[in-house]
C-alpha cells in the first residue's frame, strides 16, 4: 500500500548569476518511502540540508554520518553525495541549493568546513524553520527571487548567531580558569599576579586582569 505521507517537492530557478550576491539555485522539501536511497549526486553549487524528521544516514564521499532531526548538512561543490532513509522512521529534509559572491564569505563564519560539514542542535533549542519558508516562495518572478534570497541570509544569521555564542562562551570559560590560575589548553598555568586581557560578553574591553 502507498504511504500518502512520501512526498517530494523541487524547484530549479533560473540564472541569476550576475543580478545577486547571494542566489538560489534550487529548493526543495521531500519525505522519504521507507528505506529510500539516493545517490550518489553531486551539484555545482553548495547545497544546505535540514533534517525535519526521522532518521537515516547521509553519506559525503567516503564518510557516513547519522541524520536526525535538527541536524543541518553543508555539501560543497563536486561533493558526492547519497541519502539513506531509514525503514521504520523515514526521513523528511528540505533544501536550498545557493552560489553567488556572498557564499563562501558567509560560510566562511559558520562552524561548517570540509571536515565538519554536519551540525546538530539541541531538540531543546528552537530552531530556524528559514529553509523551509524559503521553498515556500520559490517561483521565477524576480520578488520570489528576492524573498528566498532573504530566507537564506536569515538562516545564515541564525547559523553565524549560534557560531558567535559558542565562540564567545569559549573564550568566557577560557579567560575565567586562566584567572583562577587553572590550565589552558596549552597546559599552562598561569601564575599568581600575571595580567590578560579582561573579556566581557561582547568581546575584549581592554582592561587588564589579574591572576589569583
Amino acid at each position: 500500500m502507498q504511504d500518502d505521507r512520501v512526498y517530494s517537492h523541487s524547484f530549479f530557478s533560473p540564472n541569476q548569476s550576475s543580478i545577486y550576491a547571494l542566489y538560489v539555485e534550487e529548493t526543495g522539501i521531500q519525505r522519504c518511502f521507507a528505506g529510500q536511497q539516493w545517490g550518489p549526486e553531486s551539484r555545482e553549487y553548495f547545497i544546505l540540508l535540514q533534517v525535519l524528521s526521522g532518521k537515516g544516514r547521509i553519506q559525503i564521499g567516503q564518510k557516513t554520518y547519522p541524520a536526525v532531526p535538527n541536524d543541518v548538512f553543508l555539501f560543497y561543490p563536486g561533493d558526492h553525495v547519497c541519502y539513506y532513509s531509514d525503514q521504520s522512521a523515514p526521513l523528511e529534509y528540505t533544501w536550498v541549493g545557493f552560489k553567488g559572491g556572498d557564499a563562501q564569505m558567509l560560510l566562511a563564519q559558520t562552524e561548517f568546513s570540509h571536515l565538519k560539514p554536519m551540525l546538530h542542535f539541541p531538540g531543546d533549542v528552537p530552531f530556524s524553520n528559514d529553509l523551509q519558508e524559503l521553498y515556500t516562495y520559490h517561483g521565477s518572478r524576480a520578488v520570489d527571487s528576492v524573498r528566498m534570497i532573504a530566507c537564506l541570509y536569515r538562516f545564515f544569521g541564525d547559523l553565524l548567531e549560534g557560531a558567535q555564542k559558542k565562540k564567545i562562551k569559549g573564550n568566557d570559560y577560557f579567560i575565567a580558569d586562566r584567572v583562577r590560575g587553572g590550565a589552558g589548553p596549552a597546559g599552562r598555568h598561569l601564575p599568581v599576579g600575571a595580567h590578560v586581557p579582561c573579556y566581557t560578553l561582547r568581546g575584549h574591553c581592554g582592561r587588564q586582569c589579574t591572576g589569583g
